[in-house]
């Protein structure tokens, strides 16, 4: 494979299930992904055991493709079970994240793949998912958060989502 063809399948997909949000949201990103779920799950008009079976997927620091103009991408692609666990393996770090972050290019694919796993396999150690303490899994789940957008000066225009399941 390509770097090219990386960046292609890093390009966020037009699908009509893929929404902006609403509004702005800061501080316990927990309690507003939990409510947000329940809301979405009961506006639809699906009950909340239907919860279960939803994930979200959160496209983080949205911006205009340099390479494939008209089109969007997306640096973090953040993939949470219904009970807000991290799933790594369903999970992005993308080229452009990489780029961004060493302000540079990458040369070889291998590269890449290496620092974005080890980007992903990071995240899920400060998700800390499997804590059995739950106060200690919301508090981690807000810092990353709230990490992420203060590095990248994210807000409700640079962020979109979608429900699975």
């Amino acid at each position: 494979m390509k770097i090219e063809e990386v960046l292609a399948k890093q390009l966020l997909a037009k699908d009509p299930s893929i929404e902006r949000f609403e509004e702005d949201f800061y501080g316990d990103f927990y309690d507003y992904f939990v409510n947000f779920l329940k809301f979405k799950c009961l506006s639809q008009g699906k009950d909340l055991a239907s919860l279960e079976k939803q994930k979200l997927v959160l496209y983080l620091d949205l911006f205009n493709s340099q390479d494939f103009p008209g089109r969007k991408a997306y640096r973090y692609k953040l993939v949470f079970d219904s009970q807000l666990n991290f799933l790594a393996a369903e999970s992005d770090f993308t080229l452009s994240a990489l780029c961004r972050d060493l302000r540079g290019r990458v040369d070889q694919l291998s590269d890449y793949e290496s620092v974005r796993s080890q980007a992903l396999a990071s995240l899920a150690e400060r998700f800390d998912s499997k804590n059995p303490d739950p106060n200690t899994r919301i508090q981690n789940f807000n810092v990353v958060l709230a990490d992420l957008y203060d590095r990248y000066n994210l807000s409700r225009f640079k962020t979109a989502y979608q429900l699975v399941g």
